[in-house]
C-alpha cells in the first residue's frame, strides 16, 4: 500500500466521509430492511472489504465526452 503525506491524507478524507455518511448509510438500509443489526453488519463488512481492497487500480472513464 502507498504511504506519505498524500496516502494518509486520502485515508483520512475517506474516514470523515465514512463518519459523516454512516448514519443516513444506516437508516437507508435498514427501512429497506428493518432490521438495523443486520445492516450495521452490512456497512462494517463493506468498510472491511474497502479498506482491505487498497488504492484502485483504475478509473472508469465517464461515459459523457468532456466530463
Amino acid at each position: 500500500m502507498t504511504t506519505g503525506p498524500a496516502a494518509h491524507l486520502a485515508a483520512e478524507r475517506a474516514a470523515r466521509a465514512a463518519r459523516d455518511s454512516y448514519g443516513r448509510l444506516l437508516a437507508i438500509l435498514s427501512a429497506r430492511t428493518h432490521d438495523i443489526a443486520a445492516s450495521e453488519d452490512a456497512l462494517a463488512d463493506a468498510s472491511r472489504a474497502r479498506s482491505n481492497a487498497g488504492p484502485p487500480t483504475a478509473f472508469r472513464r465517464s461515459p459523457m465526452p468532456g466530463c
